[in-house]
């Protein structure tokens, strides 16, 4: 059963009722395999920033365990394919598309952990005490949005917010403008500093927007019309993938 559950969640189940249907388990007996699969560090249990843990409704889990999530994900629904000695054709049946936007969930994971690291080391502006992510509802556009990373000072009043792109070529200008209004649905808190992490170097373009110190100039003012958002940064992260 447990196996039914990990394979529930790497096909993009999150929440206890849509892993026990697509898994087959009682909704009454679903939360005890969860709990488990928590214990041995394999799922782990996500809120969005500003939930508290223990309370929040909105809580998602994902698998925690890379070579447990690449195995349910790709090889599990294939394993009489494989067996049949046709991983070849199993290969050639996953599109870029799909593979990109596998490893784009795990860049994210990286990104978040950078993030922490540098942090350390003091390299941004904002005295970073925790770091996650953050979901929810935009009442303008009226559609669940997320941003992919978010760090917060201990008082949890001053952030940084970031977007994770694994792609090889985006609208970048648009990608920070819609951060920035994303990081403006988090109530009480001042957004200080914007962060794009991409797969390859940003374009000079984008670049000529931000000073040599990140501040923003008069160019960028159409990124940056938030007074209190006062640093955008681009960060090229390296994956190990």
């Amino acid at each position: 059963m447990y196996y039914s559950v990990l394979r529930a969640v790497a096909s993009g189940a999150t929440r206890p009722k849509a892993i026990a249907e697509r898994a087959g388990v009682e909704r009454n007996s679903i939360a005890g395999y969860i709990s488990t699969l928590v214990d041995l560090d394999i799922l782990e249990r996500v809120v969005p920033f500003g939930d508290n843990p223990d309370r929040s409704k909105r809580a998602v889990y994902r698998i925690r365990e890379p070579m447990f999530d690449f195995w349910f994900t790709f090889v599990s629904p294939n394993v009489a394919m494989i067996d049949a000695n046709a991983g070849d054709a199993v290969i050639g049946s996953i599109s870029e598309e799909v593979f990109a936007t596998y490893l784009g969930h795990w860049f994210e994971r990286v990104c978040r952990e950078w993030t922490v690291s540098q942090a350390l080391s003091g390299r941004f502006v904002t005295p970073i005490a925790t770091v996650g992510s953050w979901w929810g509802t935009d009442p303008a556009a009226r559609e669940q949005v997320d941003i992919d990373v978010l760090a917060a000072d201990a008082s949890g009043k001053r952030l940084l917010a970031g977007e994770c792109k694994y792609r090889n070529s985006f609208d970048e200008t648009e990608a920070l403008r819609t951060l920035e209004h994303r990081a403006s649905l988090i109530k009480d808190c001042v957004t200080e500093e914007l962060v794009l992490f991409s797969k390859h170097l940003v374009s000079a373009g984008t670049r000529e927007k931000v000073d040599g110190t990140g501040a923003c100039t008069p160019s960028a003012l159409t990124r940056c019309t938030n007074e209190n958002t006062d640093l955008v940064g681009f960060f090229q992260v390296s994956a190990p993938f």
